[in-house]
């Protein structure tokens, strides 16, 4: 059984499914599940067909003839640009993680490094507008002008991606900032310089679209690809940039690593090898009895009788070599007559 035959719009699948249509709106569930080039395809046919029917229908009756094509036109164009601004999105954003630009901020000092971009950018708008008017008023044709358009819009989405890293390395360049360049503050840039190049792009198509409007000129405007190629060319200029970013923060954090390390080694060297359980009880007997043979009670009446910190006396119990220096413990066992072989 067929999809009319059982009372359903027509597959989407069968080339001719919209070709059925030849009078009314399209129904929006066909619409929907059309692909660019059967929207294209019905677009141009109803088009001509309006064109035919303007020169050949009287002027008197011309509203009453075509005004439901120009509402199937309409219908079309609406989803022709909601198709293709789904596949720009798509690809502009394409390996970023959703939600990532608008994630929350994950160090202190990011929100500085976006200011002085934001105030790097404010200061350049005048530039942009006598740049953008040179173009308009230039002795050009309308797609001449619009596909200028598009080209100064990726010179300065470049000009934008540049800077913001820029700005960005300058700011983590900082020991203490160094997790500015971790692998998700860095995705966390990626997808906010895709979003504000996908953003940029689309706003200079609507430029276009208005160029057109304004000149009256009906002929074919540069498609959605024509920007995607123009977004490509700013996100492979950004992603060399942040892999950059990217294995600078693997060689410092290497690095820092590197010195925690020599300097937990350091630290172990000073402090010494910690006396055995055996050692310790010698060294405490021989304390003890040099204690009996003075008279000496206390362990702090021992330290003061010989002149060295108790700290210092207990270091050298344990081993603690950050408690003492060799030639402080060469005085300590000469006062209380001890060999150093017999101490160790």
């Amino acid at each position: 059984m067929s999809d009319r035959d059982r009372g359903e719009p027509p597959s989407i699948e069968e080339p001719n499914a919209l070709l059925a249509f030849r009078t009314g709106v399209y129904p929006d569930e066909v619409l929907r599940s059309a692909t660019q080039e059967q929207i294209r395809e019905l677009l141009a046919r109803d088009r001509a067909e309006l064109d035919r029917r303007r020169i050949n229908v009287p002027r008197a009756n011309t509203e009453t003839t075509y005004l439901d094509l120009e509402i199937r036109i309409n219908q079309l164009q609406n989803a022709l640009n909601q198709t293709e601004s789904a596949e720009f999105w798509r690809a502009v954003m394409y390996g970023c993680s959703p939600g990532a630009a608008e994630s929350g901020v994950l160090h202190p000092r990011i929100p500085n490094a976006e200011a002085l971009f934001r105030e790097w950018q404010r200061g350049r708008t005048r530039e942009i507008e006598r740049r953008r008017q040179t173009i308009v008023q230039a002795n050009l044709t309308i797609p001449g002008r619009a596909y200028r358009l598009i080209e100064l819009t990726k010179d300065l989405l470049l000009e934008e991606v540049e800077e913001r890293i820029r700005i960005y390395a300058g700011v983590s360049s900082s020991v203490l900032n160094l997790e500015m360049l971790s692998p998700p503050n860095l995705a966390r840039l990626r997808s906010q310089i895709a979003h504000e190049v996908g953003l940029g792009f689309h706003v200079c198509k609507e430029s276009v679209e208005k160029l057109f409007a304004a000149a009256g000129f009906t002929g074919p405007a540069p498609n959605y690809r024509r920007y995607i190629f123009a977004a490509f060319r700013v996100l492979e200029v950004a992603d060399v940039k942040v892999e950059v970013l990217r294995t600078d923060y693997c060689a410092r954090n290497a690095e820092a690593v590197s010195v925690s390390t020599s300097t937990d080694a350091s630290a172990r060297s000073s402090k010494g090898v910690p006396a055995t359980e055996e050692q310790r009880t010698r060294r405490r007997q021989i304390l003890a009895a040099y204690r009996r043979q003075k008279k000496i009670a206390r362990a702090d009446a021992l330290a003061r009788f010989l002149g060295i910190s108790l700290r210092a006396i207990q270091g050298m119990v344990t081993g603690d070599r950050t408690r003492y220096s060799p030639d402080k413990l060469t005085v300590f066992l000469e006062k209380i007559g001890c060999r150093p072989e017999d101490w160790k």
